[in-house]
């Protein structure tokens, strides 16, 4: 038995890395890969805490390939689905999404696909999977295993806790027999213990990769003018950078800064439309666009490994939020930095943050009487629906700051009252609802109503049958028309009964899935909340304490925090550099940069070399250089970068 056993696995990691090969292009699995799926495949439970980058979704979408039957995935986040979706569909892997936005005629050509076995992985958000719908489903659903992505969310002890993944446990429950991997790149070892005992898992097979990224620089920067600092930071980083920012206009204010220098960069946050959205990611993936200035929302699912810079302008809350956003830095392997500016507005700001974050009862009881008026929803109905929601036009219509609304409104989600969701897309939809008589009587008296018509019934099949999603640049383009001209004609195609048309529109939902209260008789959990504050000043006092730590290694900080053991200094942050620097004079400058060459795996920059030695000149340095390159001790690359010379002339 244990032959075949062995064999069994011999074969589909085989199997796996062929696979590996043919959809992703890479030749080997990356640390704790394999060993994962080899424990899915043997039917165990598994927790996976790899940090960002480390490959986590291959964990469970190789093995789903191998499988008959199909990979349920839980997802908090919408675009993170919609976008591995995309990626898996480019690779003619069957995958499907179901959440707020997916409904009406989408949602019913999901479910055939589903009873005809036509997906290898379903993606759900967590509230989709608890609605009645799904659970019928769940019936028949052929689940040869289930992974849960962003695992920390069951955990009120950790720093981004949802109520709907508390309600995931029944899933161990219903489906004893299937392995569950639940995956999280942040989670100290309070969380981890939270995460078995609220899943159902708790004697699964733990793998868990260092928190150590040894070619990440982190240097922790206090400065009373962050524009001049963030300049200086962003002209010695030639490569992919990523500028993370607090709100929306601190995003395109610092982007037209770096402009104004004459850098070209682009901005992104959730208040822009979804096409500017679509093409700022574009062009900055495609290395189009060097810098690209974000809410820290972007970069999830992100693959992008060149990212040569992330930088925070304003200090996150947490240093799980710190550590996951740096992270998406040198992806690749090549040295990379994670540069934080901070001053003294920061650790105020960070200091009575909990008292904005954890409003009091009676302001949520206010917030909660808002939301159903907004809604419309009476007394004792519980209408278990998606309703559109847009927090800046809820606050001006109750008078509500959007700073103080969006933490009660989170709050109350948490109790379980609603739940609300990201941005969702729905694209435009038309569906005839006429005889092809009646277009083709358009031809005389309305030439241009049937050019309209004619065209939508040559670019989409099905449109007689349902609501066709219709992407209208492809319209414009065929007739040669503006967008307003286009609405407009489609509009009185609806308005004469021969069309229905739904515009695009795109926004967060709420799903109000409990009975509606009288505000004033709302139960909130004090006893809850006064934790949450709690552990929140506990997450935000561990962040001033990284940022003014001047002598402690900043690595070690961050494996303490996250319950790691070291014994050692990282030396690569600013804390140890410059404490090898301070025994370090300008004899001895040559033979630090002589060893921090021979100790890079790949040729390190000008601009990185005189980072490390801020005690040096500039102008010292580069003598030190060109002196070690006339000597044949250095090799110099157009690029501007360094390595040790071999005895052949190339690098060892």
């Amino acid at each position: 038995m244990e032959d075949a056993n062995r064999t069994y696995m011999a074969q589909a990691k085989e199997r796996l890395l062929h696979l590996l090969r043919q959809y992703w292009g890479y030749g080997q699995f990356r640390p704790f890969q394999w060993e994962i799926m080899e424990a899915l495949l043997a039917g165990e439970d598994v927790l996976a805490l790899l940090p960002t980058g480390a490959g986590k979704s291959l964990c469970y979408q190789l093995p789903a390939l191998v499988q008959s039957g199909v990979c349920l995935v839980i997802s908090p986040l919408i675009a993170l689905m919609e976008d591995q979706v995309r990626r898996l569909d480019r690779h003619n892997i069957p995958a499907v999404a179901l959440h707020a936005g997916v409904k009406g005629w989408e949602l019913e050509e999901a479910l055939q696909g589903l009873r005809r076995n036509a997906y290898k992985l379903v993606y759900c958000s967590p509230e989709r999977i608890q609605s009645r719908m799904f659970q019928r489903i769940l019936d028949w659903l052929p689940i040869r295993f289930i992974a849960v992505d962003e695992a920390h969310c069951v955990s009120q002890w950790g720093h981004d806790f949802r109520r709907d993944y508390r309600q995931l446990a029944f899933l161990k429950k219903r489906f004893t027999n299937i392995p569950l991997l639940a995956l999280t790149a942040t989670a100290t070892p309070t969380v981890v213990a939270d995460i078995r005992r609220q899943l159902g898992i708790a004697p699964a097979r733990s793998f868990q990769q260092s928190f150590a990224r040894a070619n990440i620089f982190y240097d922790i920067v206090y400065t009373e003018n962050k524009p001049s600092a963030l300049l200086d930071a962003v002209l010695e980083d030639k490569g992919s950078a990523i500028i993370y920012c607090r709100s929306r206009s601190q995003t395109e204010a610092v982007s037209q800064q770096l402009k104004s220098h004459g850098l070209d960069c682009v901005y992104y946050h959730a208040g822009m439309k979804r096409e500017a959205r679509a093409k700022a990611q574009a062009d900055w993936s495609s290395n189009a666009v060097k810098i690209i200035v974000a809410t820290t929302a972007f970069g999830m699912g992100i693959d992008k490994a060149d990212v040569r810079l992330v930088l925070h302008y304003d200090v996150p809350e947490d240093l799980e939020s710190w550590y996951q956003e740096s992270g998406r830095a040198g992806r690749d392997g090549q040295a990379a930095r994670a540069v934080t500016l901070y001053n003294k507005t920061d650790l105020k700001t960070l200091a009575k943050s909990g008292q904005l974050k954890y409003p009091s009862s009676d302001y949520q009881r206010k917030v909660y009487q808002a939301v159903v008026e907004y809604l419309q929803i009476p007394i004792g109905v519980q209408p278990e629906q998606y309703y559109p929601f847009e927090l800046s036009d809820f606050c001006k219509k109750f008078s509500l700051k959007p700073k103080e609304a969006a933490p009660a409104l989170h709050l109350l989600a948490q109790e379980g009252f609603f739940t609300l969701t990201e941005s969702v897309f729905q694209p435009a939809t038309v569906k005839f609802i006429c005889e092809r008589d009646s277009i083709d009587a358009l031809q005389g008296p309305q030439p241009f109503l049937h050019s309209v018509a004619t065209a939508l019934l040559r670019t989409y099949t099905g449109i007689f049958a349902h609501p066709v999603p219709v992407h209208l640049p492809v319209i414009m383009s065929r007739l040669k028309v503006r967008r307003a001209e286009l609405e407009q004609s489609l509009q009185v195609l609806a308005h004469h009964g021969l069309i229905e048309w739904a515009p695009a529109q795109e926004g967060p939902k709420l799903y109000f899935n409990s009975y509606r209260v009288d505000s004033r008789h709302l139960v909130l959990d004090t006893e809850r909340l006064k934790m949450l504050q709690e552990r929140h000043q506990a997450r935000t006092t561990a962040m001033a304490k990284f940022l003014e730590s001047t002598h402690a290694c900043r690595g070690a900080l961050i494996l303490e925090y996250f319950g790691e053991a070291t014994t050692k200094a990282c030396g690569h942050c600013n804390v140890c550099l410059q404490k090898q620097q301070q025994h370090t004079g300008l004899g001895d400058l040559r033979t630090t940069i002589l060893a921090s060459l021979a100790a890079s795996s790949s040729p390190l920059q000008l601009s990185e070399l005189t980072s490390r030695f801020p005690k040096f000149a500039k102008d010292q340095i580069i003598r030190i250089l060109r002196d070690l390159v006339e000597s044949s001790q250095v090799l110099w690359h157009p690029d501007n970068s360094f390595s040790i010379m071999t005895k052949n002339g190339r690098r060892p």
